[in-house]
């Protein structure tokens, strides 16, 4: 997919009035969800176009310098909102000119002019323009004297734990799956390109596939995954990690899919992560090794004998 990236003064000119949604909606989780819901159900009751606008890179990361590890790549992010039911995803570059960009004049310019926003959802902790100068209170002010709607989403919460995407990201990063999972509403995923890797899987009998992703948010171990691609799912064992047995520096995603046979090199696929088995660590031997990969396998056919893929 082919993602136009606009500065804040190229916004693009929609065709029709539209309903706006915007947020970052980094990993699409279960309280954008309800978002985009309400995009949906306003552009359908009024005739509007739904759409929303998100921004690349995180402010968070312009605004500390440091590169955010983030649930979704931005292509992913913008296939998962279109899948949803949107009918544009505007991609905005967040720059020192956005950030200077005033919250009056942000909604003016942008929303109101090149989008044709009729209404405007976002959740109750969106903040926009300089200094985040714009609440979801300031909408409310500014709808009746210019012409348009806010809508404001309470935020979701689940187990008394409010539902974002920050939550989300640390519980991957300590590998509870099934929870972060629970709140994205649907299996944490990564994808990428299958490549040649250096055949060690194959000299312990677990051939992999090792797969090259723009992911940066990486999980650290053997997971119990499922391995998506042309249309076909395959329960997995995966290793992401730097294969400490074998002294080496640079992260692998290493995939063996149980019971089989083939070669997958150049091809796309999607991982799906269900279970974290256990972290990675140094074995003593290659055999060793080995040994306990034919646990972690045995381990991993119980689950999807219990939940199949």
């Amino acid at each position: 997919m082919v993602i136009n990236l606009y500065d804040i003064d190229d916004c693009p000119q929609v065709e029709s009035s539209s309903v706006v949604g915007i947020g970052v909606f980094d990993g699409l989780h279960l309280g954008h969800q309800k978002i985009i819901q309400h995009i949906k159900l306003n552009a359908q009751e009024f005739g509007y176009l739904p759409l929303v606008l998100t921004f690349d890179p995180h402010p968070d990361s312009f605004f500390s310098k440091k590169p955010l590890p983030l649930i979704q790549t931005l292509n992913q992010r913008v296939e998962s909102l279109l899948e949803a039911g949107l009918k544009r995803v505007i991609v905005v570059r967040f720059n020192q000119k956005f950030a200077s960009l005033s919250a009056e004049n942000f909604l003016s310019q942008v929303l109101l002019g090149c989008l044709k926003a009729k209404i405007i959802v976002t959740g109750e902790n969106f903040r926009f323009g300089h200094q985040q100068q714009g609440t979801p209170e300031t909408l409310k002010k500014w709808g009746s004297q210019m012409g348009f709607t806010p809508i404001t989403i309470p935020s979701l919460h689940v187990n008394g734990q409010i539902v974002s995407s920050s939550y989300i990201r640390q519980l991957l990063g300590q590998g509870k799956i099934e929870k972060a999972n629970q709140l994205l509403g649907r299996p944490y995923s990564i994808e990428g390109v299958v490549i040649p890797g250096q055949a060690r899987g194959n000299q312990l009998g677990f051939p992999t596939a090792n797969l090259e992703t723009d992911n940066h948010l990486l999980l650290k171990g053997v997971f119990i995954t499922v391995v998506e691609w042309k249309d076909q799912k395959w329960p997995a064992l995966t290793n992401v990690g730097c294969c400490p047995t074998f002294n080496q520096d640079k992260t692998q995603v290493e995939c063996h899919l149980l019971n089989f046979r083939g070669k997958l090199y150049g091809e796309k696929m999607k991982i799906h992560f269900y279970h974290k088995l256990r972290d990675e660590k140094q074995f003593p031997t290659a055999e060793a090794l080995a040994s306990q990969i034919r646990k972690d396998r045995q381990d991993a056919e119980d689950y999807f004998n219990h939940n199949p893929a």
